[in-house]
């Protein structure tokens, strides 16, 4: 007789939100010690899953519980803000290369010519590495150090593209999105880990475009 089962401590003082996907698990049992909660999700004799492999990856099959500690999607959104701004003070390294970029190119071309430059320099020259532990699990590196090194993982490279299509005269910002989930979020708690990609929103022209500048 197989027991499904998930042990959740939550420390005196913070919050959690539970919610239940795809159907109602057993409510779980609460143990209070010493201001900590203790929640106890038990189920015996689980109801299969007839799997659909046809079925797209944003649509979910299997049950499963989510918990967060953000209040809001606009909570997530300035958290987002704060750490995608670009920092106030560089080297220049981003500016130099733009201007030999158009000093290659000609002084002749239009701003949609300069913002595909932009993108397949960010593509094709900065090669996809990322070196995600500690802050920069979540954190882009300064676009001036991912230039000179040459290499970045895609919130590096949506950043240094962003810094870029700005000076070819283009509004342009780093969005977080999920690569796989995302019809399915609308239901999902907010929270930073309901993305796993950033790409960049540019707008300009009365136009509103998007570009994976990873690739």
């Amino acid at each position: 007789m197989a027991t499904l089962s998930f042990r959740l401590l939550v420390p005196k003082g913070r919050k959690i939100a539970v919610k239940q996907h795809v159907r109602d698990l057993p409510q779980a049992e609460t143990i209070l010690s010493d201001g900590t909660r203790e929640l106890v999700w038990k189920e015996r004799n689980s109801a299969a899953v007839r799997e659909n492999f046809a079925a797209p990856g944003w649509y979910e099959q299997y049950p499963w519980i989510e918990m967060s500690e953000w209040k809001s999607w606009n909570e997530v959104k300035d958290w987002g803000r704060s750490i995608f701004r670009e920092p106030e003070s560089n080297n220049g390294a981003v500016e130099r290369e733009w201007k030999q970029l158009m000093a290659e190119r000609g002084s002749e071309m239009t701003r949609e010519e300069k913002l595909v430059v932009a993108l397949k320099f960010v593509q094709d020259v900065i090669r996809y590495f990322g070196i995600e532990i500690g802050v920069n699990s979540h954190r882009p590196r300064s676009p001036d150090e991912v230039l000179e090194s040459r290499f970045g993982d895609c919130k590096d490279k949506a950043l240094l593209f962003c810094q870029m299509a700005r000076l070819a005269g283009w509004d342009a910002y780093p969005v977080l999105v999920n690569s796989s989930e995302g019809k399915s979020l609308e239901g999902w708690l907010p929270s930073p880990r309901a993305f796993d990609h950033v790409i960049a929103r540019v707008r300009g022209g009365g136009s509103l475009l998007w570009f994976d500048p990873t690739i």
